[in-house]
């Protein structure tokens, strides 16, 4: 079930911008989005050039793209109109996208004083709300939240004393690790802490196969890399789903590199796309090996770091070879060559669980069974 806590950044389906799909963070508090089945959200545009300038426009990377969030596009949708999750902002950072929204709204000063979590407010905003809180006292309105209002004041504001507050720092729950990594060479983060959403750890029962991890290999002559072919059972849903949403996300945010050798422009629908994921009952029916599994090719141009279930670096060759079962770390990326578009799976780390019985070669003890004395 997804958490929709205030600082998320999640893929929403946007009427106001046009029904359009695109990143937006959670700005409404935790206690509405608990409670509520809509929730407050501002966009998020990688296209920085389309929108006029803004000082409220703050830059940062996103997925290794440059994005900016629109305040002035802040509206409410329906949880149902969220659909993937991408990453979450730590207190700075979303501190600093308030600054952004009270400053759009004439509510603060774009200036911070020397306290990083205190906002200047207008002038302006303070006169006229208390300008409303004393016309509601001349007509007997009753303020239920008139006892914590603390910046309420008797006495006109002097232009030369703006009035500073605090913004109560709200713990935000990580969805997944908070990483920095990188893909073809450019680091990508959310204003440099973000973890990577296109990042998929498997599950402890995913076999190894085709394992070209000690030296890079050459596949019909094209740039040597280290490679290797993971069989993930079909009892492993949850590693599964997490490749399926992984490949999702890497189409939506490598869209852009998708345009640049399709027809036309136009990018094919994703299951019209190469991706790595396949079924092995369908891809490879005459093999025992990949029967009740889904199995992907992950490659690298960089060796995988390999450690054993405590965690000690691996570096005998002999205790990896096809047919042991561990976990992999994997990144899914879109790639665009002519003549070949689609998604493909990076190989990052591998971390072996168990021996298995070796893969693509026959067992010594069974050839070997009447003479063995």
């Amino acid at each position: 079930m997804q958490k929709f806590t205030r600082g998320t950044i999640f893929w929403c389906e946007l009427e106001i911008l046009g029904g359009k799909e695109r990143p937006a963070v959670i700005i409404s508090n935790n206690e509405y989005n608990k409670d509520s089945d809509l929730i407050t959200v501002m966009p998020l545009s990688t296209s920085v050039d389309t929108y006029t300038p803004l000082v409220t426009h703050r830059q940062f990377e996103l997925m290794g793209k440059q994005c900016q969030a629109l305040p002035e596009y802040i509206t409410t949708i329906r949880k149902s109109s969220i659909t993937d999750y991408i990453a979450v902002l730590d207190n700075e950072e979303l501190n600093d996208l308030i600054v952004d929204i009270m400053s759009h709204l004439g509510l603060a000063t774009q200036s911070i004083v020397s306290n990083p979590n205190k906002i200047e407010l207008t002038n302006n905003s303070m006169v006229d709300r208390q300008n409303r809180e004393k016309e509601d006292k001349q007509n007997n309105f009753a303020n239920p939240r008139a006892d914590k209002v603390d910046i309420f004041l008797d006495e006109p504001i002097s232009q030369a004393e703006p009035i500073s507050i605090t913004v109560p720092e709200e713990k935000l729950e990580p969805v997944v690790d908070a990483t920095i990594y990188e893909r073809n060479g450019n680091k990508l983060s959310v204003f440099d802490t973000a973890s990577n959403p296109t990042k998929v750890i498997t599950g402890s029962e995913v076999r190894w196969a085709y394992c070209h991890i000690w030296q890079p290999c050459s596949i019909n002559g094209g740039t040597p890399k280290y490679s290797i072919t993971l069989l993930i059972p079909k009892t492993d849903t949850k590693t599964i789903d997490d490749i399926k949403k992984a490949i999702r996300l890497a189409y939506k945010f490598d869209y852009e590199k998708l345009k640049v050798n399709s027809p036309n422009g136009i990018v094919p629908k994703l299951e019209d796309l190469k991706t790595p994921l396949r079924d092995g009952d369908i891809s490879k029916p005459d093999d025992p090996a990949f029967r009740n599994c889904y199995f992907l090719n992950a490659t690298s141009k960089m060796p995988p770091f390999i450690i054993d279930r405590n965690g000690n670096n691996i570096t005998t060759h002999s205790e990896v070879y096809s047919g042991v079962y561990g976990r992999a770390a994997l990144s899914f990326y879109g790639f665009s060559h002519p003549g070949k578009t689609g998604i493909a799976c990076g190989l990052v780390n591998l971390q072996k669980i168990s021996d298995g019985e070796p893969l693509g070669r026959s067992n010594p003890q069974k050839d070997f069974a009447e003479h063995i004395i």
